[in-house]
């Protein structure tokens, strides 16, 4: 093209033939400045204004690249590709196109494209009249194109067409054509299409065609293990190994088909075997480190994928386990820090690219997502990664239809596959279809009682549709199947607690040690005897941290029992909670903490105690949470001179604290969290000062809201809550009540007992006990909750607008939540 550019700079043949190359090479401002150059030249050429057309249509300027398109067919009516590409923008805008790819036709007749479009419309209209001879026209037009041929076998209703693949197969070879190319395709295919014995039939014929080929083994053998026939998918397994003990395919399907079958001893021995002989294999170290996780052994686990990332290190996939293992173990910097690492680099094949649209998803960048997953799936439309990623992609862009449509496909074609089965429920119950979604499991259940994917799915479900007590149920089922995993008695015991089943709840939150992920925290080595609840009567006792700021606030509100009855109680806190926790317990001792510090083996002390556990032994019953009193300290001085500030313009104003964000991950931040201009609605009401509580780098946001305001919404940058949490609080203080999502902003204002209506998700954590309008743990506050899982942030703000009204006119006994009878006060 260069040396043509080079020998006739006014070719518009040569830029129209560039800017096509360019843009199939994905470099598309090279394609811009080619297609420009050739309309300067000729802005009535054909030549220019297809390449242009199909241009616009890549970038999605599909009015701009049909307008375009339609001044070519005027330029050249006799050329056949303008009339292809208006059938295809006329698909995209839900248009019927089978008049124009007729005429594209019997311009060009061999165009495989405008006859394979056509081959789809039929198939897509079941109009089986004129789909079996315009296959057979395409087939007849270029004998020797492969595209006619699987044609054959890919049409949605290929079941009611009169051919055998086998014997179609066997007329490739004379062709010239690549027979097992084509074979594999043709399986993939029909296992699309859902019929197994057909996908069978022609990978055992391509294996027949030669029997040492340990390609087709492999193919054969994961579609056996794929089919649930587990005994051939083994013997061909332990074929393809023996065959060929360096072959990494052979010992990756060995493994998985024994792990799919719950032989997790077996599997492990397998994956070692492998390793023993090729220890450089990313797969084989992936596989292992899978292996591993689901046996909640996280720290093992990540070392098999630090490893892999070591082998593969420019591979997604690799990134994307590793940054799951970091998550499992609580180290959400290392997630961070794995994300950005991972997202740098490309991928070209199928779960390359689902890997970075997982990541993506979890990064908190749903359109990169999403188009990362469609990526994917058109790779591989089989693959059980790619399906998995388009669909909670889609899903989490609001695309529920086409999430919805993509489960249900994958279920068509393996309706026994447990996990396609539970990503076609979950679709259906984000499309609203909860019905649907629990009996889609409970026909699953009898087949497979004992899975324990359907039991947690079934009970995720019936939470969702509302269904507690059945929820309930089938995590004491799960529990009941896998009584020392960690992962089944932790969510147990959050069910229960959610529940407001205290003893029983915090009996299992003890397992949380064990669970790592969103758990507990590490166990500590306190030298000194572990607390029960024993009399502390002239005992000392030291409460050591564990979780979050939020957490540590909320559990601390037992601490004043601990004071008045042990002679002695040591605090330990997040570093950044020491000084507020001094000004709250100027009787305890309070230290942050240090791993290996000289509290943890200092003899004179009694008993030590997690701050989290305090609820197995002082909250047992509903009842004894009427014991919790506000109980935090703010700096008094700090917290006028704040207040002073805050009404310097308007006296008058009642001052309210508003926040919008909580949770650190990204999925489970978006969960719990909403834009500042969700707000609005509410921070348009005259005569109220509102000041941004809300943590963070949150300054941007503000400006924006503000330029929409016509009073500010004031953002104090003296005021740090992930620095000074005595000025935070100090500045909730100085409100007269806070509005926001749940996060250590609405903790705080609970603990100094300032009013606070608290934003909850439908998908809440146990913490805001389900079914109620309070919160045990903190006299007074309101909960304004998302009734139904597609009720929208702006229905709940809809919501608090119209009890914060009735307050500003007067109805001041809205402020606060009554006190509950099943309290003790």
């Amino acid at each position: 093209l260069r040396a043509a550019l080079v020998l006739d700079p006014q070719s518009v043949s040569a830029y129209a033939t560039a800017t096509t190359h360019s843009r199939s090479a994905g470099k598309i401002p090279d394609a811009q400045r080619h297609s420009r150059q050739a309309q300067i030249i000729d802005p009535g050429s054909n030549e220019a204004l297809r390449s242009r057309a199909a241009l616009l249509f890549d970038l999605g300027d599909y009015e701009r690249a049909e307008e375009i398109n339609r001044r070519a067919i005027l330029a050249a009516p006799n050329i056949g590709r303008p009339y292809f590409l208006s059938s295809i923008l006329a698909n995209r805008q839900n248009r019927s196109s089978p008049a124009a790819l007729r005429r594209a036709l019997v311009i060009q007749p061999t165009d495989d494209g405008p006859r394979i479009s056509l081959v789809e419309h039929h198939s897509q209209s079941k109009n089986l009249g004129q789909l079996w001879p315009e296959i057979r026209r395409a087939i007849l037009a270029t004998p020797s194109s492969v595209i006619g041929h699987l044609t054959l076998i890919s049409s949605p209703i290929w079941g009611d067409l009169p051919i055998k693949p086998a014997r179609q197969i066997r007329k490739l070879a004379p062709l010239g054509l690549d027979v097992h190319m084509c074979g594999r395709q043709f399986a993939t295919q029909l296992a699309a299409a859902g019929n197994q014995d057909a996908t069978i039939g022609v990978l055992r014929y391509l294996l027949s065609l030669n029997p040492s080929s340990q390609e087709a083994k492999l193919y054969l053998g994961s579609a056996y293990m794929n089919f649930g026939r587990y005994k051939e998918a083994e013997i061909i397994a332990k074929n393809i190994v023996n065959s060929d003990k360096q072959d990494t395919k052979g010992w990756l399907l060995y493994a998985e088909l024994l792990a799919k079958q719950g032989l997790y001893e077996a599997a492990e021995r397998i994956i070692k075997g492998g390793l023993q002989r090729t220890n450089r294999d990313f797969s084989l170290w992936t596989m292992y480190g899978i292996h591993l996780r689901e046996q909640e052994r996280y720290i093992k686990s990540l070392r098999m994928f630090q490893r892999a990332v070591y082998e593969a290190p420019t591979r997604p996939q690799a990134y994307e386990n590793l940054a799951h293992a970091y998550d499992l173990i609580g180290r959400e910097e290392s997630v961070a820090k794995t994300f950005s690492r991972g997202l740098q680099f490309r991928a070209k094949s199928a779960r390359g690219l689902a890997a970075l649209a997982n990541m993506s998803l979890q990064a908190g960048n749903g359109a990169q997502a999403l188009e990362r997953a469609k990526a994917a799936y058109e790779l591989d439309p089989l693959d059980e990664r790619s399906i998995d990623a388009y669909v909670r992609a889609a899903i989490e862009c609001g695309h529920f239809t086409e999430g919805l449509q993509i489960a249900r496909d994958q279920y068509k074609r393996v309706p026994e596959s447990i996990s396609a089965a539970t990503l076609y429920a979950t679709a259906l119950l984000q499309n609203g279809d909860d019905e649907a979604a629990l009996k889609l499991i409970e026909s699953k259940l009898p087949l497979q009682p004992r899975s324990l994917q359907l039991i947690r799915a079934y009970a995720n479900i019936s939470n969702w549709a509302g269904n507690r007590r059945l929820a309930l149920t089938y995590q004491r089922r799960a529990a009941r199947l896998q009584p020392d995993r960690a992962t089944t008695r932790t969510a147990l015991s959050m069910q229960m607690l959610s529940m407001g089943e205290w003893a029983e709840g915090f009996d299992g939150y003890e397992s949380g040690f064990e669970q790592i992920k969103r758990g507990r925290g590490r166990k500590r080595k306190f030298q000194q005897q572990r607390w029960h609840g024993e009399d502390l009567t002239g005992k000392s006792i030291v409460v050591h941290t564990e979780q979050g700021v939020g957490d540590e606030i909320m559990f601390a509100t037992m601490v004043p029992e601990l004071l008045r009855w042990a002679s002695k109680v040591y605090v330990e806190a997040t570093p950044r909670m020491t000084h507020l926790f001094k000004r709250c317990f100027p009787e305890a001792e309070v230290f942050a903490m240090k791993l290996g510090g000289p509290y943890e083996t200092d003899d004179t002390i009694d008993y030590f105690v997690p701050i989290g556990s305090l609820g197995r032994y002082l909250r047992r019953r509903t009842a004894l949470f009427g014991r919790n009193r506000p109980y935090l300290q703010a700096n008094p001085e700090l917290s006028q001179a704040l207040r002073e500030k805050y009404k310097s313009a308007n006296p008058q104003n009642l001052i309210v604290g508003v926040g919008w964000r909580g949770g650190s991950a990204a999925l489970r931040r978006k969960a719990r969290s909403f834009e500042a201009r969700d707000l609005m609605p509410i921070l348009k009401v005259p005569g109220v000062t509102f000041v941004c509580v809300q943590y963070g780098d949150v300054e941007k946001e503000i400006r924006d809201v503000n330029k929409e305001l016509d009073q500010d919404l004031i953002f104090d940058p003296t005021v740090d809550p992930l620095k000074d949490l005595v000025a935070s609080a100090s500045q909730i203080a100085a409100c007269d009540m806070v509005i926001s999502a749940t996060n250590a902003g609405v903790h705080t204002a609970g603990g100094l007992g300032i009013p606070c209506w608290s934003l909850v998700p439908f998908e809440s954590d146990w913490r805001w006990t389900l079914g109620r309008d309070d919160v045990v743990w903190y006299p007074g506050m309101r909960v304004f909750r998302q009734t139904t899982i597609d009720e929208t942030w702006g229905d709940v703000i809809g919501r608090v607008k119209v009890e914060f009204d009735a307050l500003l006119n007067g109805d001041h006994d809205r402020l606060r939540s009554p006190p509950a009878s099943d309290l003790e006060w």
